[in-house]
C-alpha cells in the first residue's frame, strides 16, 4: 500500500468510525476498501503511472468523505492535494439536497467528469451493485436503473475513448 493510500485509509477509518453499511453491522470502511480493491484489480498499470494510480486509489478510499462526514473539499485538498480532492468532489453529492435533486445532479455531471473520477465512480457503483443483499426489490431496481443512466453519460463523456474499460464492462454486466 502506497503512503498516500495508507494516509487516506487512516483518515477514512477515523472519519467513518461509527458508520455501517445498510445491514447495520458491516463497518462502512469495508465499502471504501472494496472500492479501492476494485480499482487496483481493474486498472492496468503500465509501470509509468504510479503517482496517478496512488491518487486514484486514495480518492477511492475517500470517495464518500465529503458527503458522509464532517470533511470538506478544502480539507481533502489540504491533506491530499488538488488531484485527489477533485476526484472526491466529482463523485460526491450534496446531501443537503433531496434524493431526486441529487440523482438529477449526478446525471448532469457524469458526462463531464474527468476520466480518473469516472474510474472511481464506476468502482463505487460496482461495489454497491455487488452489495445489495439487504435491499428490497424496489430499491434494487431503482438503483440499477439510475446507474444505467449514469453509465450512458460516462460512455458519452469521460469513458468515450475507453469503452473496453474493465470497470465499465463489469458495471454494465450487473445492471
Amino acid at each position: 500500500m502506497g503512503k498516500l493510500l495508507e494516509k487516506a485509509r487512516q483518515v477514512a477509518v477515523k472519519a467513518h468510525a461509527n458508520q455501517t453499511r445498510d445491514n447495520g453491522k458491516t463497518p462502512y470502511v469495508s465499502h471504501l476498501e472494496g472500492v479501492v480493491k476494485l480499482l487496483q484489480e481493474n486498472i492496468v498499470d503500465n509501470g509509468q503511472e504510479k503517482d496517478r494510480l496512488d491518487k486514484i486509489f486514495a480518492a477511492g478510499m475517500l470517495h464518500d468523505i465529503i458527503e458522509d462526514t464532517h470533511w470538506s473539499y478544502s480539507d481533502v485538498q489540504k491533506e491530499f492535494g488538488i488531484d485527489v480532492a477533485i476526484m472526491v468532489r466529482d463523485v460526491s453529492v450534496d446531501t443537503r439536497k433531496t434524493k431526486a435533486q441529487r440523482e438529477e445532479e449526478v446525471l448532469k455531471t457524469a458526462g463531464s467528469m474527468a476520466y480518473n473520477s469516472a474510474l472511481v465512480k464506476l468502482a463505487d457503483m460496482l461495489h454497491n451493485l455487488s452489495d445489495m443483499g439487504c435491499w428490497d426489490w424496489k430499491r434494487k431496481l431503482h438503483y440499477k436503473n439510475e446507474k444505467a443512466l449514469i453509465v450512458e453519460q460516462l460512455k458519452a463523456g469521460p469513458m468515450r475513448h475507453d469503452l473496453d474499460n474493465k470497470l465499465l464492462k463489469l458495471v454494465k454486466a450487473k445492471i
